[in-house]
């Protein structure tokens, strides 16, 4: 939704729950917006020698709240501001990755669980006050859409650790080799930010 410059938090939090009536707090509670806890504020300004949001909000490659059991049936983001030159973000599309997958790989996922920790990704923010530990979780590797009946991979390079049932090297291996395929160009999409943005996924 392009063109929504200068909305209040308030309003933000509104659209957001268009598309789900339970919104959840992010764990990094520093980083909360200050009107209201709904709102993880991103940005990489420094005010008074403290950061005024999370800087790195995703420069790799992951799936939003996969390190929870329920995880987030949407995330919506708002820019208030850009910068002149890179920011953009990268989608992939994993319905189709999993459509693209050669049978034998399908058959290696299939009914196969992998566990999810937060802490894979971001170790280091775990140390400092403000954040929630978030315990490992259990997905299926790959997930059914609900609404279309399409499978998708459910894993991811940010959050993923490990497969149930193989060792750590042939699990290293298989994320490895389905990452690959998974962020190859042809499912991948670039979205470029401009200021009043709102983006839904």
């Amino acid at each position: 939704f392009r063109a929504q410059e200068g909305l209040p938090p308030d309003r933000v939090v509104n659209a957001s729950r268009l598309f789900g009536d339970e919104l959840e707090p992010h764990v990094f509670q520093q980083f909360h917006h200050p009107d209201t806890n709904l709102i993880l504020v991103l940005s990489n300004r420094i005010k008074s020698e403290k950061s005024v949001g999370l800087a790195d909000a995703g420069s790799f490659w992951h799936s939003d709240v996969s390190y929870k059991p329920a995880p987030a049936k949407a995330t919506l983001l708002y820019a208030v501001e850009v910068p002149n030159a890179g920011g953009d973000t990268l989608f992939c599309d994993l319905t189709a990755a999993y459509e693209g997958l050669s049978d034998g790989l399908k058959r290696n996922l299939e009914g196969k669980y992998a566990w999810h920790d937060y802490a894979k990704a971001r170790p280091e923010m775990f140390t400092i006050g403000g954040v929630q530990r978030v315990p490992e979780c259990r997905h299926p590797c790959v997930r059914i859409n609900p609404l279309s009946g399409r499978k998708a991979v459910y894993m991811n390079p940010a959050y993923t650790v490990r497969i149930d049932g193989m060792t750590k090297d042939e699990s290293d291996a298989l994320m490895a080799e389905v990452f690959a395929h998974c962020l190859q160009d042809t499912y991948r999409m670039r979205y470029k930010w401009r200021a009043g943005d709102m983006v839904v996924w």
